[in-house]
């Protein structure tokens, strides 16, 4: 690839957000010299909700406007390209309607200059189809989430012709992802590899420390540091909810009164009583039963007639409890059911953190199995996976109390 001269190319850089006039912050110009000295290898961590995508999509429209480059964007899903392919088509259309721009091709996905470069969206997923491509720069998005092995053997080919560019963004990456090959890449002479966590961000927009502080309460404290930090994402074990406060008495008002039925794959029935009385969650007492499900289930039918009172009931609907929760219907019990998939089991574990740490989540002591269910609950363990996820091992008492944190029938976390 032809070398282009940097002095040269910030000059016409600086004439071009003139005319588009855009003021960067400060710490985005860094980021912009970095790239415009056009590094083989980049590698970008930045905190979140920073404008990141913003900036790299000025960029991107502006090599393949000037020099005329043909770019790809890569993300691990199509969809995920979209947060920079949203800033070049408004670039696009910008130069369009004030510089007459002809704009050939003009999609979501694929948008060609006439005349110059063109940049393209194609997904990184290994089961996709992607067809061949030449480019001058490839852009790999959600570098934590990409699969090295396919991005090695499968993407960077498409800069063989150019011998053109990688730049990669996102979190630092897990073991076997791109993101973990990128860093090391992008750490030489010549390379570019920059941090830029939520402290360098409020120098410049000191408003950006609210955003801050609604994740630091919001996210797990290894999320937070990856997200918004900048440091790698740690995915060892971490407890997720060490401590809950006690209580003596529920406060004498109208308690909004659920129970949550977790069905364990041993034949292992629990279930929790939540009260709530407006922002407070309060767990009161819990059912056990173990042994032929044919035993438990009069057992527990019994228990809810006669030994509880309840506004709603929320049932497991995965594996086992699907039948379960299908017998209770019959017998005309009204169980919610709820299908745990893995972003329900990623809120609710936020939702219980979250209520936990700010004492809005407490338990009666003095009932039986109280301190059966606390130790079961503030001993458990999770991991973050470089999705976002929250991979909490598999508890009855956990899963039976996060049912309580759902609201039926939207099944979504309660406020």
């Amino acid at each position: 690839m032809k070398k282009v001269n940097s002095a040269w190319l910030l000059t016409k850089w600086l004439a071009f957000i003139a005319v588009l006039k855009i003021d960067f912050y400060q710490f985005q110009a860094e980021m912009a010299q970095g790239l415009l000295e056009l590094p083989e290898y980049a590698d970008i961590t930045q905190t979140r909700q920073s404008g990141k995508s913003f900036g790299l999509g000025i960029i991107i429209y502006f090599l393949a406007y000037l020099l005329k480059w043909d770019i790809i964007i890569c993300a691990p899903k199509l969809d995920q390209t979209q947060r920079i392919m949203m800033v070049v088509s408004k670039i696009a259309t910008y130069m369009k309607r004030k510089k007459k721009v002809r704009h050939p091709v003009h999609s979501t996905r694929h948008i060609q200059i006439a005349e110059r470069g063109s940049i393209i969206c194609i997904s990184g997923d290994p089961y996709a189809e992607v067809e061949g491509h030449h480019a001058h720069l490839i852009v790999c998005d959600e570098k934590q989430n990409l699969i090295k092995d396919h991005i090695v053997t499968k993407i960077l080919p498409f800069r063989a012709f150019h011998n053109g560019l990688v730049w990669s963004l996102g979190i630092g990456g897990a073991p076997g992802s791109w993101g973990e090959l990128s860093r090391k890449k992008a750490d030489g002479p010549g390379n570019f590899l920059w941090n830029c966590p939520w402290q360098r961000v409020v120098i410049d927009k000191p408003d950006y420390q609210n955003f801050v502080d609604d994740q630091r309460e919001i996210m797990l404290p290894v999320e937070f540091k990856a997200h918004l930090e900048c440091e790698e994402l740690d995915m060892s074990s971490h407890i997720l909810v060490p401590f809950i406060t006690p209580y003596e008495n529920i406060p004498d008002a109208r308690a909004h009164i659920q129970i949550g039925l977790d069905f364990g794959s041993i034949n292992k029935t629990v279930a929790t009583v939540r009260y709530k009385i407006n922002d407070f969650y309060f767990w009161d007492q819990w059912f056990v039963a173990d042994g032929d499900y044919s035993i438990q289930i009069p057992k527990l039918e019994k228990w809810l007639r006669e030994d509880v009172e309840y506004d709603a009931i929320l049932g497991e609907y995965n594996g086992v409890g699907r039948p379960i929760v299908d017998i209770l219907n019959r017998n005309g019990f009204e169980v919610a059911p709820i299908d745990m998939d893995s972003n329900k089991k990623t809120y609710a574990a936020h939702r219980i953190k979250l209520l936990a740490s700010k004492g809005l989540l407490q338990y009666n002591p003095n009932r039986d199995l109280s301190k059966v269910a606390y130790k079961n609950i503030t001993e458990l363990p999770y991991k973050m996976t470089s999705c976002r996820h929250v991979n909490v091992d598999h508890n009855d008492f956990y899963s039976s109390g996060i049912l309580t944190l759902l609201e039926p029938p939207k099944m979504r976390l309660s406020a």
